[in-house]
């Protein structure tokens, strides 16, 4: 999926942003991609930049450092999870549900994008979507 596909689709279900907020730098990208030693893939890139400009709702992670929505970033939420629970290390939460459930990325999954689910009351991550472009195109029925 390019750019444009990604935001027609958040575009479609989204109310815009009522601030200009700022979008993840490119040192942002690469630092957050030294913390998980993980190359994000652009569709990810592209989602997260979007979320700059639409308001999705519950807790879309931050990359950026500057102006944001006020959530965590994706980093404060693993480290924090680290910190205080049986969190796979491997595991990178972008998505909070707002009950302790997440929607992650596996950082040893390089050529494969999926998305996980992760049930707190369960202490279990399941497979969600077998690829995140799968994922962002079912939106509209998730957040329906």
């Amino acid at each position: 999926m390019n750019y444009n596909e990604v935001e027609d689709i958040l575009a479609s279900i989204l109310e815009k942003e009522t601030e200009i907020l700022d979008k993840p730098t490119e040192d942002e990208w690469k630092e957050l991609s030294g913390v998980f030693n993980y190359t994000f893939s652009n569709e990810f890139q592209y989602f997260i930049e979007l979320m700059a400009e639409w308001s999705f709702p519950g807790d879309i992670y931050n990359v950026s450092k500057g102006n944001t929505n006020g959530n965590d970033t994706i980093e404060e939420v693993y480290e924090h999870e680290m910190n205080n629970g049986n969190w796979d290390s491997k595991m990178i939460p972008f998505y909070g549900i707002g009950n302790g459930d997440y929607f992650c990325l596996n950082a040893m999954e390089l050529n494969e994008v999926k998305v996980y689910y992760y049930y707190d009351d369960k202490g279990i991550f399941e497979e969600y979507s077998d690829n995140l472009c799968k994922w962002i195109k079912d939106l509209p029925m998730f957040l329906a």
